[in-house]
């Protein structure tokens, strides 16, 4: 069963709340340093097949060594993170986009993305 990425915005021009980008770590200082996300940056580089490589490496990696760096939950973490973004990206590959660049695809599938948490909307459709 596919995700629904392929939800409709809402009528009326009411606006869509974001959801945070399951690769975004919140917590991480570079993100209040850096005016660029880097995932947002590579969504612009790859296509969705490539990236959903990227991922399938990434989880690889983290799964491969996270019992000897010593971060064992912040790598658990980061499998699962990726698994997400891996899900969504797989959604878009059976909507036949696996050609299109990743940010493209996000557009076309109407996909929602806060890439900072000041992004996300309250209920209120005031900034949070």
């Amino acid at each position: 069963m596919h995700s629904n990425i392929t939800k409709e915005k809402p009528e009326n021009g009411e606006k869509m709340s974001k959801t945070l980008h399951p690769l975004i770590n919140e917590k991480s200082v570079h993100y209040e340093k850096n005016k660029k996300v880097a995932i947002q940056e590579a969504e612009k580089l790859l296509t969705v097949s490539e990236m959903i490589g990227t991922c399938k490496f990434n989880v690889f990696k983290y799964e491969f060594r996270k019992e000897f760096k010593g971060t064992l939950e912040a790598d658990e973490k980061k499998i699962e993170t990726y698994k997400n973004y891996l899900k969504e990206l797989e959604d878009m590959l059976y909507l036949s986009l696996g050609h299109f660049l990743v940010c493209d695809a996000i557009k076309i599938t109407k996909r929602e993305w806060a890439y900072r948490r000041e992004e996300l909307m309250c209920e209120q459709d005031l900034f949070c």
